[in-house]
């Protein structure tokens, strides 16, 4: 009777063991290990993965919100901004403009805008004089889908993408958040850092007039994003971080194996 006991406690333990573990990851989709505001949220996740990296940000709209921040808050080496929406890009690159100008003029530099133009100008040119990791000079912008176009491996140490993920899944479906968690994957560094903040399923549901796929065609949802990065892909969950706004919103920082 002792024998069958304890025979019955081992295997409770054995099978509290299994779904702990087979569980552990998809409860960090659903949920986030801390909630602070938003200035604290900026700070703690992106001072160190940013300041005197290589980084890209995915999706930067204009740049006003997150890109053109990190940049003169946090001196990255370089941060390069991409975006589909040319009007968005152009709206990044004039601000730009305006700001090196004012920073040369504060410095009384003799240099015209197009002898030493801002990163947003050349952001490829490593031959152009730009003051890498000092801003407005550490900032660049460029119009493309990355989920297409060409980027070199090992290219970056950081990658944000901030809200862009259902809208990849609206045009392209859940090829192509494979495509973008792969070229992440392949772009960042060994021991680079993802970034992610993905939109909530409910959030699909409110802009489903916005899909050119039919919600009822995407199967891979947003609780599942890190069960693929972290066992698919290889990356380790680092941190996970709850805005404390209305709209709750939740960043997780993954990072690539060495």
């Amino acid at each position: 009777l002792h024998f069958l006991f304890f025979l019955r406690c081992a295997l409770s333990v054995s099978r509290f063991s299994r779904s702990v573990s087979l569980s552990l990851s998809s409860s960090l989709t659903r949920s986030c290990c801390r909630s602070i505001g938003p200035d604290a949220c900026i700070s703690s996740i992106f001072h160190s993965r940013f300041h005197g990296k290589r980084c890209l940000d995915i999706g930067c709209n204009s740049g006003k919100s997150l890109t053109i921040p990190i940049a003169k808050r946090y001196s990255p080496l370089f941060l390069v901004g991409i975006d589909i929406d040319e009007d968005c890009i152009s709206v990044g690159r004039s601000f730009m403009r305006t700001e090196a100008k004012a920073a040369r003029a504060k410095a009384r530099l003799s240099h015209s805008i197009d002898e030493q133009a801002p990163m947003s100008e050349v952001c490829r040119d490593s031959e152009n004089p730009l003051q890498l990791g000092e801003y407005p000079f550490n900032i660049g912008f460029r119009c493309e889908d990355f989920t297409d176009d060409v980027h070199p491996d090992a290219e970056y140490d950081t990658i944000l993408c901030s809200r862009v993920t259902k809208w990849i899944h609206f045009t392209q479906g859940d090829a192509g958040i494979f495509r973008l968690f792969q070229r992440v994957s392949r772009s960042l560094a060994r021991g680079g850092v993802f970034v992610l903040e993905p939109q909530p399923w409910q959030s699909y549901r409110k802009d489903r007039g916005s899909a050119l796929v039919p919600l009822s065609a995407l199967r891979f949802h947003p609780n599942e994003f890190l069960d693929y990065l972290c066992g698919e892909l290889g990356f380790r969950f680092v941190d996970s971080v709850q805005l404390d706004t209305a709209d709750q919103r939740c960043f997780y920082v993954l990072q690539k194996p060495l």
